[in-house]
């Protein structure tokens, strides 16, 4: 039986992050967003680990679900998930945090997102 010790898996999510990190900053640089004009990959960096920081407060651990709501707070602001329409879809306690992460696109999709 494989027996994996804390401390490796603490490695083995450092490295999984890290790739997280390098895709969230490649994809905001190719969506180029407005905000982040002439951002380089050091503040790219930064804002998507400070949503990821967010996301994982929510509840979410799922890649695809994190890289949803740093893709969400990049296009609606880094305090989307206090407007109205997110804060619906993320207080449903009936599903899974990441899956109300993910529900936020169809929230964000169905016209929810036009409320500020």
């Amino acid at each position: 039986m494989l027996v994996v010790r804390t401390d490796q898996m603490a490695v083995f999510q450092a490295g999984a992050d890290a790739r997280l990190l390098d895709g969230l900053v490649e994809h905001l640089r190719a969506q180029e967003i407005e905000r982040f004009a002439g951002a380089g990959d050091r503040e790219l960096r930064r804002f998507a680990e400070a949503g990821l920081v967010r996301a994982r407060a929510l509840g979410g651990s799922a890649p695809d679900a994190l890289a949803i709501f740093v893709g969400l707070m990049a296009l609606f602001g880094d305090d989307f998930d206090r407007r109205s329409w997110a804060a619906r879809v993320l207080e449903d306690s009936a599903q899974p945090p990441d899956d109300r992460i993910r529900a936020l696109i169809d929230a964000a999709a169905g016209g929810g997102a036009e409320e500020r």
